[in-house]
């Protein structure tokens, strides 16, 4: 499975996925265009100049009013492979920004990715940040 829409800019990365009450949910994706990230270093490459130079350089800003549950996550999200071929693999992505379950746990997160690692012996080939913020 790739997050990434089909004929989105290269490279394209998981920006966050938000729902709020009542209202329809969405991916958001962020790109570079090819050129543009081809002048780019691999590490956070915006902090060479001042951060108002940077952010005023940006041409989408995302607002999600009215949010109550909001992830953002890398595109290491997407590359949880088991160790032999597994059938009926759950919707990592799906498991891991959306489902509600131990939310109750500071460590839900973590306990998630333990799950997937110890119970289906999937391993992220990628590195994975996740940022899981539920309001209601």
């Amino acid at each position: 499975m790739h997050l990434c829409p089909i004929g989105a800019a290269t490279p394209c990365f998981l920006l966050g996925y938000g729902s709020s009450p009542g209202g329809p949910a969405h991916w958001v994706y962020a790109t570079l265009s090819a050129p543009e990230a081809r002048s780019l270093p691999s590490r956070a490459y915006h902090l060479a100049r001042p951060f108002a130079e940077w952010y005023d350089r940006q041409t989408q800003r995302l607002s999600a009013p009215n949010c109550y549950d909001l992830s953002l996550a890398t595109d290491g999200i997407d590359s949880f492979e088991p160790a032999a071929p597994t059938p009926n693999l759950p919707d990592i992505p799906a498991l891991l920004l959306l489902d509600r379950k131990v939310a109750e746990r500071p460590e839900m997160l973590a306990i998630k990715v333990r799950c997937l690692e110890n119970a289906l012996e999937l391993t992220a080939t990628d590195d994975v940040a996740i940022v899981r913020v539920i309001l209601g």
